[in-house]
């Protein structure tokens, strides 16, 4: 029994080694090896399958040296390869990587730049309340700060008057919405009387939009004012001054636009108090990138208790450096009476949270 599994087991190795030496033998003579056992004539059955396992470990050996020597020959023909190919990004081997290249989907980082970059929020035009005697419709965007400031020189019949630094700080609280403080600050005045100097009263004011022009075909904001007696020197009214005002405006074509103003004040002097009105409409006109040009026509009444209607004529320009810096420049004459005024002045604004558009 034991010598019948030990001849079916060298069968079985001989039959499954057979098919791998024959493989192998076509390579050549060089490449196959017959071994014979031949056995002697009185061996027994025990030495004929002795013989039997010494054949079948011999073909194994066969195998083994023959699966080596390819296995060299493998490599020897990838070495031959890898030497006869053209060097990358040669002129000869362009071609060759047209013709052999094939479709492969975007890798992450390639998908990656196709994504457009997010862009920046637009900054919207500055459209500082000065200068002029008018306010402008536009209220300053969500998170921004501006300050305008200047200085302005007059003579008025022979009294000359100078004021600094006619301050003004703006502040966007929401959009449609915005704060404002403001006071013209210091003044000096020369005449026939003996010079003085002082403070103007300090105002606080809002301004809010209750109109917009691309939903209504014109900006209208309303400002309301209260003027405190802070100043000092005679430049003070000495009490509360309430003020209403209403600021127009509309862009128009070729780089035109209006604007105006009404308002209705109550103002405090040494006999009490009087009711003051005022109105004014004007024109801006763009000239260039940066600069821009304004002629304005006002009138108040009346000027002063007891007084006649003051009638006014100013102009000026602007110019605009980058996107938060703007320079202005303004001149005007009196009608009625006559006087008149020169100024000049700068506004910066300055984002003080995140906020964009008006």
């Amino acid at each position: 029994m034991r010598a019948a599994v030990r001849v079916a087991t060298l069968v079985l190795a001989v039959s499954l080694a057979a098919p791998a030496r024959a493989a192998l033998g076509q390579a050549g003579p060089a490449a196959s090896t017959t071994i014979r056992v031949v056995p002697s004539a009185g061996a027994t059955e025990d030495r004929r399958l002795s013989d039997l396992e010494q054949l079948v470990r011999a073909h194994a050996l066969v195998i083994a040296a023959q699966r080596q020597m390819l296995d060299g020959l493998a490599s020897r023909l990838d070495e031959l390869l890898s030497l006869g190919a053209p060097a990358a990004g040669s002129a000869a081997s362009a071609p060759q990587a047209v013709a052999l290249q094939t479709p492969m989907l975007p890798s992450a980082g390639d998908r990656l730049h196709e994504i457009p970059a997010p862009e920046p929020p637009e900054t919207a035009a500055m459209s500082p309340d000065r200068p002029g005697f008018g306010e402008g419709a536009d209220v300053l965007g969500r998170g921004q700060f501006e300050l305008e400031a200047g200085l302005t020189y007059s003579n008025a019949g022979g009294v000359r008057l100078l004021t600094m630094p006619n301050t003004l700080l703006r502040f966007g609280l929401f959009n449609g919405l915005e704060a404002r403080i403001g006071t013209d600050g210091l003044s000096f005045e020369r005449g026939d009387d003996a010079p003085r100097s002082g403070t103007a009263d300090l105002r606080a004011s809002v301004k809010f939009r209750v109109l917009d022009q691309d939903t209504a075909g014109i900006e209208m904001s309303i400002i309301p004012v209260v003027s405190l007696p802070t100043g000092t020197g005679g430049f003070s009214s000495g009490g509360l001054d309430p003020t209403v005002k209403v600021a127009l405006g509309r862009n128009l074509p070729a780089g035109f636009s209006l604007g105006g103003n009404a308002l209705v004040s109550i103002v405090t002097d040494s006999d009490g108090r009087f009711t003051q009105r005022a109105i004014s409409a004007g024109v801006t006109h763009g000239v260039g990138a940066r600069w821009s040009g304004f002629v304005e026509a006002y009138a108040v009444t009346p000027s002063d208790r007891g007084q006649a209607t003051a009638v006014a004529l100013d102009w000026g320009a602007t110019r605009q450096i980058g996107d938060n810096v703007q320079f202005d420049l303004e001149a005007g004459r009196g009608l009625t009476p006559r006087n008149w005024f020169v100024g000049f002045g700068l506004s910066v604004r300055h984002p003080l949270w995140n906020g964009t558009g008006k």
